[in-house]
């Protein structure tokens, strides 16, 4: 069967010997792993998970056409006895709450509210990691409308204000 694969011969390579690049490409990246200006994605250090706890200020929009309503309001993140994060929202008068995840740079929160109707909503936030102060995410939740996605834009709060 590895006669129909003429590239599959290990006794006659041909691509070792050619000049076609393919050697050399190769070659090259096996000499930069050891380069400090070729660091691999695994080295590049993020928050732990308990630099997230505290308080941020969001600015975010709701899941729905461009130009539709906006927000803002506080997300507060905390830990669990189980290092699981806590998340609670309060935008104006309303609180959300929700438990969450957070591994190489992406924090996954899902979360629920009670609506105006009495109803219980229930969705996921995903942030990304953009420096130790500064997360920046999307979310949707299940009743909402499915063509779009909610955004949040949040920055730590220290002591009386805000980071710029």
């Amino acid at each position: 069967m590895l006669d129909s694969f003429p590239f599959i011969n290990s006794e006659d390579d041909k691509r070792n010997n050619a000049d076609d690049g393919y050697s050399i490409k190769h070659r090259a990246n096996l000499t930069q792993k050891n380069n400090p200006e070729f660091l691999p994605l695994q080295e590049i250090s993020f928050m732990t998970l308990q630099d997230l706890a505290g308080s941020y200020a969001i600015q975010g929009s709701n899941q729905e056409e461009a130009g539709g309503s906006s927000y803002q309001g506080i997300l507060t993140l905390s830990l669990d006895e189980n290092n699981r994060i806590i998340a609670e929202w309060l935008i104006g008068d309303h609180e959300q709450h929700g438990t969450g995840f957070y591994k190489d740079g992406i924090l996954v929160i899902n979360f629920r509210y009670e609506g105006d109707d009495q109803k219980i909503y229930k969705g996921v936030a995903v942030y990304r990691w953009i420096n130790p102060d500064v997360l920046d995410g999307f979310w949707s939740e299940k009743h909402g409308d499915p063509r779009f996605l909610g955004t949040e834009y949040c920055v730590r709060i220290f002591g009386g204000g805000v980071v710029n």
